[in-house]
Formats: C-alpha cells, structure tokens, sequence
C-alpha cells in the first residue's frame, strides 16, 4: 500500500512538472493564422518557431514563426466558448473558439454555410474586460 502510494506520489509531482505554464505556447495549443486558417500546436520549436497540425485535412503540416499566430483565449469582452451569437445580418450561430486577433471562429447554424471565421466588430458585441 505504501509502496502505490509513493508511485501516486511521484506520478503526480511528474505530471504537475511537464504541464504547460498558461504564459508559455504548448503542444495543443489552438492557433489561427492571417488567412483565418486553424489548427493545434504540434511540437514547440527553437528560434520562436511552431509546428502545426492544421484542422483542414487537405493542408499539410507545416513550421510557422509565433509571430504570424494569434491564440486561442477563453473569452474575448463577455463572449464565451458557446455563447450565441447574430451578426448584423440576423445570421445566428454559436462562438467556436476565440483569439488574441480578436477572430472568432463562428459555427453558423446554416445548412449551406461551413464553419467560419469572423472578427468581433462584425459580430458587433460590445467589448469589455473579462475574468479568464
């Protein structure tokens, strides 16, 4: 029993030690790119470089400096991961994911219309501080 007991132990103070700071990028971390293209952060790599596991099966994996990326926040003013949203057009759709470009990306509930990315101007939902 102790002996299981020690191995918790040690699992545990090994697992805490590989967990990614919040102020450090990390494998799995969400990414978007100038041309509102998304994907996860496969490995970190020297010289402010990243590799990237984009979402869109036809792209290839690629290496992209930190500095072409936005990241994925939690809220974005008082927008939320699934918070419902209409834009100017009456157009309704559920908040996907955000980021530090101020992006959002959108699932829009139409048939004919994919999965996109629009800014928060567009989306026009008023701005302010949010606790993380």
């Amino acid at each position: 029993m102790k002996y299981i007991f020690g191995l918790m132990l040690i699992f545990l103070f090994s697992f805490s030690a590989m967990a990614c700071p919040d102020d450090q990028l990390c494998a799995g971390d969400r990414v978007i790119d100038a041309n509102n293209d998304i994907g996860s952060i496969v490995e970190v790599l020297k010289g402010g470089e990243v590799y990237i596991d984009w979402d869109k099966p036809s792209y290839v994996n690629t290496t992209t400096s930190t500095d072409k990326l936005a990241f994925a926040i939690i809220c974005l003013g008082k927008l939320r991961n699934g918070y419902g949203i209409i834009d100017n057009n009456g157009a309704e759709g559920i908040v996907v994911e955000m980021f530090t470009n101020g992006k959002v990306h959108v699932d829009w509930n139409k048939a004919s219309d994919d999965n996109s990315v629009t800014t928060i101007v567009r989306v026009g939902h008023k701005l302010e501080a949010c606790t993380q």
